[in-house]
């Protein structure tokens, strides 16, 4: 238990230091273990203390509790957004289905409407669960979307894919 409650507070440190800092940061999913309420406080209460905003997506772990996508929408907002900065487009999405990880159709037109569009800019994704290029177990399992969500990607000239789970 102590070590894992000093590594989130070493790298609060280290991001505190950077020079010149972020201009934001992005935590890419399983921002608890269960999902429950008093995690995410506790959660908030550590990146509160950043002196830049955080982007939060949902990981597998805000999942383990039923009421688990509804907590995380109340406390955080949409699973799926879109922000820009500096000529940069980022999408964030929640790619985590139950024993499964992947993209709905729904999320494959939004992301290809954000990105692939004229005078969109670099284009950055932000997902939780890598897609299958990376061997199993962390490429495992099925992702649902995956050859959809890879044309985009190179059609759209995308940056970064942007991953967590691992």
């Amino acid at each position: 238990h102590r070590q894992r409650h000093r590594q989130p507070l070493a790298l609060l440190r280290q991001v505190r230091q950077l020079q010149p800092p972020p201009v934001f940061v992005a935590v890419l999913g399983d921002l608890t273990q269960n999902g429950t309420a008093a995690e995410h406080q506790a959660y908030l209460g550590l990146v509160d203390e950043l002196p830049v905003p955080v982007v939060s997506l949902m990981g597998n772990h805000e999942l383990t509790v039923p009421e688990g996508r509804d907590l995380f929408r109340q406390i955080y907002g949409p699973e799926d957004f879109v922000f820009e900065h500096a000529g940069c487009r980022f999408v964030g999405l929640m790619d985590i289905i139950p024993r499964h990880n992947g993209l709905t159709d729904a999320q494959i037109a939004l992301l290809e409407a954000q990105l692939v569009a004229p005078g969109t800019g670099d284009g950055f994704v932000l997902i939780h669960a890598p897609p299958p290029a990376l061997p199993p177990p962390w490429g495992a399992p099925p992702f649902f979307n995956a050859d959809r969500f890879q044309q985009v990607i190179e059609a759209a000239g995308v940056r970064l894919v942007a991953t967590g789970h691992i």
